[in-house]
């Protein structure tokens, strides 16, 4: 008589059920950029390079080395040190010279810091860039230097939003936000705890001539409401970080872009 063992089969079960989910996810999350993609000509072979490269950034930024990137990738080190050079020339550096102002100022959130200390908490960038983004912040009145034993960088507004309309800096913003997203993607389907994750899609329909008033209700009701949240936790050691995307556009705009390209 065949032995079954029911509990290996339902782990087994599980695990496919896991494993599935998280492709599909993934799968997903791929859309959106094949169809901008499509939309401006990209080609497979092109996606797939940026593909690449995007998988070494995530590494890279969280401080791996270019071995072990290596390892990861399952791939030979001379094509990850191939990768890199064109991640530098081609996105690296531009991106982290807008996208350090952000970040310097969220360190900075929770107190002051020394130009070290700062360097410290991006230990995995090179220091010139963040002696040019600090001194940035320091010119546009962002932050200010506080003299004492040790001089230290303090925000002077606890509550500031970086403005800037070139394209890196839109680009940096769109980075900002995705990361958002994809934080609440992660956490409302496989986080610990899934509470702390929220997120909505929601289709209206919105007059033209009301639109201003969705751009009125950001910067008089929520935009205050959120820096006030900000303000109330700025001494709570136990305050949560969060990202929040608010977001609203024409439903299906790329699909209609897509439609008049194919035309």
């Amino acid at each position: 008589m065949p032995h079954t063992d029911t509990q290996t089969e339902q782990d087994t079960s599980a695990q496919d059920a896991s494993e599935e989910l998280e492709r599909r996810v993934v799968y997903a999350a791929l859309v959106p950029a094949v169809r901008l993609g499509r939309l401006f000509g990209v080609q497979l072979k092109e996606a797939g390079e940026w593909l690449e490269l995007a998988h070494l950034k995530d590494l890279v930024d969280d401080g791996v080395r270019l071995k072990e990137a290596a390892e990861r990738l399952n791939v030979s080190v001379r094509k990850v040190s191939m990768l890199s050079s064109r991640l530098r020339e081609n996105f690296f550096v531009p991106e982290q010279e807008h996208e350090l102002p952000s970040r310097i100022l969220f360190a900075l959130w929770a107190e002051p810091l020394s130009r070290k200390r700062i360097k410290q908490y991006l230990s995995n960038l090179d220091e010139e860039l963040i002696d040019g983004a600090i001194d940035q912040l320091e010119r546009d009145g962002k932050v200010e230097l506080t003299e004492g034993r040790t001089p230290t960088y303090a925000i002077i507004e606890s509550a500031q939003r970086l403005v800037r309309r070139d394209m890196m800096a839109r680009v940096d913003a769109l980075n900002s936000m995705l990361a958002t997203v994809t934080d609440a993607v992660y956490s409302r389907f496989f986080g610990p705890d899934s509470g702390s994750a929220f997120a909505r899609s929601l289709q209206l329909r919105v007059r033209s001539r009301d639109l201003p008033k969705l751009r009125a209700l950001y910067e008089e009701q929520i935009w205050p409401a959120l820096a006030a949240l900000d303000e109330d936790a700025r001494d709570d050691p136990d305050a949560l970080p969060l990202g929040v995307a608010l977001s609203w556009a024409p439903l299906d705009a790329i699909k209609g872009a897509l439609q008049r390209k194919d035309e």
